[in-house]
């Protein structure tokens, strides 16, 4: 069923939806002043993975945060480079919003 859906709308519009998503993710968590993003800033070197940390957390303590929080579970990436954040077409925009209201919350 996933190859069937996946053919019938095409590679391109999977990779189109996973670098929205992506680029929705990095967007808003340029705004948030404690969150440092190691992903590349060239966004034509970017889709849908999203490596980045909040300032005084853990990768662990991050991914932990967000499934208390929002039930979500972004990977953690060692102390240095918090975790790592995939999105993929099954994503909607409102979990990437939460995601960045977790990610404003704990940066405060």
């Amino acid at each position: 069923a996933s190859l069937d859906f996946h053919n019938e709308i095409g590679p391109d519009k999977v990779y189109a939806r996973i670098k929205f998503l992506g680029l929705r993710l990095r967007a808003g968590l340029r705004k948030i002043n404690k969150v440092k993003i190691y992903s590349p800033e060239e966004e034509a070197m970017c889709a849908g993975i999203t490596v980045y940390n909040v300032q005084g957390m853990t990768g662990a303590q991050l991914q932990e945060e967000f499934w208390k929080r929002g039930r979500m579970r972004p990977r953690a990436s060692g102390a240095e480079f918090g975790v790592r954040h995939c999105t993929h077409i099954f994503n909607s925009e409102q979990e990437i919003d939460r995601a960045l209201e977790i990610v404003n919350e704990l940066a405060k």
